[in-house]
């Protein structure tokens, strides 16, 4: 089993968006088709009907921490979200802020979404809101 980078899963988001014909989450990360499926499958790791493994992808800060945590979501959302966390495992919104595919959710601009916040499915986050972890953002 192969090591997995940021820039790999990176690329297994990227290409999901841009191939989404072979997107399909009927065997969730059994197949090549969803981010970690990509992910493995552009490195050459065998695939396995399971999620992200210690053994292939141990964070070993808190972006990675971060990365980790949205491996479940949409292969969209984590398309568009990775970019924009930070070193420090912070989601830093850019100007024109990120709307969430998955959910009617959008993050407005300058917003900050730490690691363990949750915002809803149809959450507005309005420019600047910094939204704590542990804290419900609806």
């Amino acid at each position: 089993m192969k090591k997995l980078t940021v820039e790999d899963i990176l690329a297994g988001a990227a290409y999901a968006v841009d191939h989404p014909e072979k997107y399909d989450q009927g065997r969730w990360c059994g197949t090549a088709c969803c981010v970690l499926g990509h992910a493995r499958a552009l490195v050459g790791s065998d695939q396995l009907d399971r999620g992200l493994r210690d053994d292939e992808f141990s964070p070993t800060n808190k972006k990675e921490s971060m990365i980790r945590d949205m491996l479940p979501w949409t292969h969209e959302d984590t398309a568009a979200l990775l970019p924009h966390v930070g070193d420090d495992g912070v989601l830093r919104v850019p100007a024109e802020g990120i709307g969430l595919f998955g959910a009617g959710a959008h993050v407005g601009q300058g917003a900050i979404v730490e690691r363990g916040a949750i915002v809803g499915p149809d959450a507005h986050v309005g420019q600047g809101v910094r939204v704590r972890r542990g804290e419900v953002y609806e």
